[in-house]
């Protein structure tokens, strides 16, 4: 997972996100975000903790779930168990329409509402 991501969609209410797209950066064990979420923007540094396989533990967020990686790690689902956050990364700014299927198809099985899906 290291190196630069861009976030390419995010959950928002009335599917309107309030800020632009975020991204992270990760190297080995630490991580420099800068996300639009649900609750706004959100900004943070530190140490990504992995956990479980696929959970990962970072200062001043939730734990997050990787909930897909296509099989060339071009393009991760992050998620949270209670379905409050959730969001797209990848590589670039452009995420194709057939990763983009598949995210959505991973997020709604795993119970978020596609309808407050925001692609930037």
């Amino acid at each position: 997972m290291a190196g630069h991501w861009t976030q390419v969609a995010t959950f928002a209410r009335g599917g309107q996100a309030g800020c632009g797209p975020g991204s992270i950066d990760i190297d080995r064990s630490q991580a420099s975000w800068d996300l639009c979420l649900a609750s706004g923007e959100v900004r943070g540094a530190g140490p990504m903790i992995a956990g479980k396989p696929g959970r990962f533990d970072l200062t001043g967020m939730s734990v997050w779930w990787v909930l897909w990686a296509d099989a060339d790690y071009r393009t991760l689902v992050i998620g949270t168990p209670p379905g409050g956050m959730g969001f797209v990364l990848n590589r670039d700014a452009k995420l194709p329409p057939d990763r983009l299927k598949a995210a959505r198809d991973i997020l709604r099985f795993n119970g978020y509402d596609i309808d407050n899906m925001y692609i930037f």
